[in-house]
């Protein structure tokens, strides 16, 4: 019987270890893209099933279905209001995904097996901190990408319903149901993804949520590679959010009331107008390429002016380039001409921001003593910002350390964690630099998962 137990007991801490930890807690493009592709199929269900038809029918079959009779099905459905990103469904959507590459497609976790975090999805997402209300999920272990699970999921084949389709159409009836907030779980599985939506609804505000792209092709509609992160959008209620490496965002509005939403970069503004309502709001900006080529332009034009290498402007000139520099998405005319201009200025920038991401995690003195010298180089400089968020985001990181260390030796408060969370949640929420929104995020879910243990 001790033995047994035994076994037990380092199974499951093998298969703890291997539960999935994800690079980063923010969507990744192929997650951005699921969404967006989602809510093109919310917002009008019969046109995304003629471009579903369209794209993967063969005669009169779209995978194993009658296409005739999923048409038809998909003109009833009603338009429903988008759906927007919750990186703690988003944790636990991978999780899963994860644990199906292992254990194979199903709903179903067992204890003791490689990535199990939860019997059932109500299990995983209350694990992830998410305060479940009404839940939902749909998993696809084979997708040979975003675009393949989303078409699968809304013609749902498969056996023992008519016409090709499974029965009750659940995971159709998923992507178009009353949910308010998804997690999109894509795992890369061999050349393809297993993908998990874990789809929830809790008590709480109005939600906005988009995706801000470049449109290089002029489709208009997001593509992986094209997302602009590090942009804000702000609504005149005073909320705010900054837009992931991927290009997309959500805000938790402050009430029902009617608000603008905006967002501003390099001279352009976007506006949305909305109502008064309780239901989620979508606002994503298309960019036109030339707003980034006209940017570059622009910052490389100012670098020429101050051609003095050893003058204040000049440095701030190049400064301004190199920052903005990873997020233009230009020719690569351009890039050879950015990369020329940026010279000996832009590669000590470089070493000094890499300086202080190599530093989280070490000694707070000498982190303090570095960023105290990096301001005092990039005082008045477009990189000031930056180095002001490393700073909130490395005392942020002080402050979870502290934390962990302390529930490991004896219980804290109840209001501990729900102290240290809102703290937390504020610190993100003032930054405007997207790789510290995304410690922070990171930092969010490790206490969370610290929680639970």
């Amino acid at each position: 019987m001790r033995a047994a137990a035994l076994l037990l007991i380092v199974a499951l801490a093998e298969a703890d270890e291997a539960v999935y930890q994800a690079p980063s807690p923010e969507p990744t493009p192929a997650e951005t893209l699921i969404v967006e592709l989602l809510n093109r199929f919310r917002a009008d269900p019969p046109a995304e099933a003629k471009l579903i038809v369209a794209t993967f029918g063969k005669g009169d079959r779209v995978f194993g279905a009658e296409a005739r009779m999923f048409l038809d099905e998909c003109s009833a459905l009603k338009a429903m209001p988008p759906i927007v990103f919750n990186l703690q469904l988003l944790d636990a959507a991978r999780k899963h995904s994860y644990y199906m590459i292992h254990n194979g497609l199903g709903h179903a976790e067992e204890a003791g097996k490689v990535g199990f975090t939860g019997v059932g999805p109500t299990e995983r997402m209350k694990a992830a901190g998410y305060p479940v209300a009404g839940m939902g999920e749909d998993a696809f272990a084979g997708a040979r990408n975003a675009l393949d699970s989303h078409a699968r999921f809304i013609v749902d084949d498969g056996p023992g319903g008519p016409g090709g389709m499974q029965p009750g159409r659940g995971h159709r009836m998923n992507m178009i149901g009353s949910f308010r907030e998804i997690g999109p779980g894509a795992v890369p599985n061999g050349g393809g993804l297993s993908v998990t939506h874990d789809l929830g609804s809790r008590a709480g505000g109005r939600l906005a949520g988009g995706a801000v792209f470049v449109d290089h092709d002029g489709s208009g509609f997001y593509a992986i590679g094209s997302g602009k992160g590090g942009l804000t959008i702000t609504a005149s209620d005073g909320s705010h959010a900054a837009t992931w490496s991927s290009g997309a965002y959500v805000i938790e509005l402050k009430s029902d009331a009617a608000v603008e939403l905006r967002i501003d970069y390099q001279g352009q503004t976007q506006r949305k107008q909305v109502p008064a309502g309780h239901d989620n709001v979508g606002f994503s900006w298309a960019m036109p390429p030339k707003v980034d080529a006209d940017a570059a332009d622009r910052l490389l034009a100012q670098v020429d002016k101050e051609a003095d290498p050893a003058s204040p402007a000049h440095l701030k000139a190049v400064v301004a380039l190199a920052i903005a520099a990873d997020g233009l998405q230009v020719d690569l005319q351009r890039q050879e001409r950015i990369t020329g201009a940026l010279g000996d200025a832009g590669s000590q920038l470089q070493a000094a921001q890499q300086s202080v991401r190599d530093a989280f995690g070490g000694e707070p003195a000498a982190m303090k003593k570095l960023l105290a010298d990096c301001a005092r180089t990039y005082h008045g400089t477009a990189a000031q910002a930056w180095f002001k968020d490393a700073e909130l985001a490395f005392n942020a990181s002080l402050f979870v350390r502290s934390y962990l260390k302390q529930i490991a030796t004896l219980k804290p408060s109840p209001g501990a964690e729900r102290d240290l969370i809102h703290e937390l949640e504020g610190a993100r929420d003032a930054l405007r630099v997207g790789e510290f929104s995304s410690r922070i995020g990171a930092l969010l879910v490790q206490v969370r998962s610290a929680g639970k243990s």
